[in-house]
């Protein structure tokens, strides 16, 4: 029983020095690596996620954009490329009463520029509002 319990630490010994030595955490060399790795990651973040320059379009730019196969449209003052989004959109063919428009009133109001309601006539939802984002391709001149 003696020996087993020498075996058996000996063992637990060897596997901790083997540990220490194989990850280089008994000289901090793998720290220091880690450490300096860590800083040149999050300084390439930094560079890289420097916000661009975000596009500007004028509203003559964005009336070419009026078909069902390429359509563009100004809400609030920024331009949306909703081209891909036109046959998923729940109120079906509505959205294309904004290609290559300021869709502001559509969108916020659900109402033409003459003042027609269009589907509920109630603003667009929260849910509606975020997938916008998706869309965005710049701001209105």
């Amino acid at each position: 029983m003696k020996n087993k319990i020498i075996i058996f630490s000996v063992f637990l010994f060897s596997l901790i020095i083997i540990v220490l030595f194989g990850n280089n955490l008994f000289f901090g060399k793998k720290k220091e690596l880690d450490k300096e790795t860590v800083k040149k990651k999050n300084s390439q973040e930094i560079e890289t996620n420097q916000p661009s320059e975000i596009k500007k379009y004028s509203l003559e730019e964005v009336i070419k954009h009026n078909t069902k196969e390429d359509c563009w449209m100004v809400i609030n003052g920024e331009v949306y490329n909703v081209t891909s989004f036109i046959s998923l959109h729940p109120g079906g063919s509505a959205i294309l009463l904004g290609c290559g428009k300021d869709a502001s009133d559509l969108f916020t109001k659900r109402k033409t520029a003459d003042g027609e309601k269009i589907g509920s006539g109630k603003p667009h939802s929260p849910k509606a509002q975020d997938l916008l984002d998706k869309y965005h391709i710049g701001q209105l001149k």
